[in-house]
């Protein structure tokens, strides 16, 4: 298809559509020719600043845009999907990994946690999840601050061999390629029974960062010594006894 009245497209145009994409990304409309309309005329999907961005040629060069964009390079042969299963979007993964580190001081205590983005969709690598009101979709482990996420590692990426070596299974071993990532040493790292183990505690703590966990534990198959567990009370009386104790051991 050829446009009569075709103009080249310059580099702030073209920052503009695609700043519209994301736009509708994050509140989607019918159409995406509804947002060039004003909020007087359609206050629902309309959106004044791009009525006032674009102008009143808006749908004519969308859709040249459209015709005429092409956001990849066909000749480049895809990478090994098992090593690099996030390829298509690993650009945008490295950019807000990038600017969420620089965005943050971090303090000294830090927790460790899975998260979880929704998908309702077909894919591979798309988790069953039925534990969390979510739902099925994509996870990946994150290193968060307050709530704040830091850095995060996804499940479908192969953990640091690294540490694999090292008889870390592959859940501590992407908690340990996070922890690499801290810009400093000597933080506390808190987290729940998915992640604690005392072979991850000794690993964290003899790496270059001198990291230390704390959090409850599975009990089996983790490490714990007997003499730091403690029985579980429901009674009122007991609960308050036991409330506060500490139990420590120390490997030798």
């Amino acid at each position: 298809m050829t446009y009569k009245y075709f103009t080249p497209f310059k580099v702030d145009e073209t920052m503009k559509f695609f700043g519209l994409f994301l736009l509708n990304g994050l509140a989607p409309s019918p159409t995406l020719e509804a947002k060039f309309k004003c909020q007087a005329d359609d206050p629902v999907f309309g959106n004044d600043l791009v009525h006032r961005t674009f102008g009143t040629n808006a749908e004519r060069r969308l859709k040249m845009f459209k015709n005429f964009l092409s956001s990849c390079e066909p000749t480049i042969i895809p990478p090994d999907k098992e090593k690099y299963p996030n390829h298509k979007v690993e650009p945008f993964l490295k950019h807000a990994m990038q600017v969420s580190k620089k965005a943050v001081i971090l303090g000294r205590n830090l927790s460790v946690d899975e998260q979880t983005m929704g998908f309702q969709g077909k894919h591979g690598d798309k988790m069953r999840i039925s534990y969390k009101n979510e739902g099925d979709g994509f996870q990946c482990d994150a290193i968060c601050s307050k709530g704040y996420t830091y850095t995060f590692y996804f499940r479908n990426q192969t953990p640091p061999k690294k540490y694999l070596y090292m008889g870390l299974s592959d859940t501590h071993s992407r908690v340990m390629g996070m922890i690499d990532q801290l810009p400093h040493k000597n933080y506390t790292l808190t987290m729940d029974n998915l992640y604690t183990s005392a072979k991850l505690a000794r690993v964290a703590f003899l790496s270059l960062k001198k990291v230390m966990i704390n959090g409850v534990v599975r009990l089996d198959r983790r490490g714990v010594p007997d003499i730091v567990k403690q029985t579980e009370v429901s009674n009122k009386d007991e609960v308050a006894k036991v409330r506060n104790t500490l139990k420590v051991a120390m490997l030798k």
